[in-house]
């Protein structure tokens, strides 16, 4: 994926602890979706304006937990589309 959007230099200097490459990249607020291996170092949120979401576990107990915080816009049927 990373070779077919082109971003190979900014992704492996976002991997390397650098994320300023590929937020140059996305200038206006974005949603990454990145596979579950990468950690995101700390460091990161103090050189960029950064939020970094985790989901992990079980897949009901993520929706649920999704739910409660956002129940007017996270229900089933968006956890389904979005979530398969």
């Amino acid at each position: 994926m990373v070779d077919d959007l082109g971003i190979r230099a900014e992704w492996t200097a976002f991997l390397g602890g650098d994320p300023r490459p590929l937020l140059g990249l996305y200038p206006r607020p974005t949603v990454i979706t990145l596979p579950s291996f990468p950690i995101i170092p700390e460091g990161y949120s103090n050189c960029a304006s950064i939020r970094v979401r985790y989901l992990t576990g079980p897949c009901e107990r993520c929706f649920e937990r999704a739910s409660l915080r956002d129940p007017t816009r996270i229900d089933r049927d968006f956890w389904d589309r979005n979530n398969s």
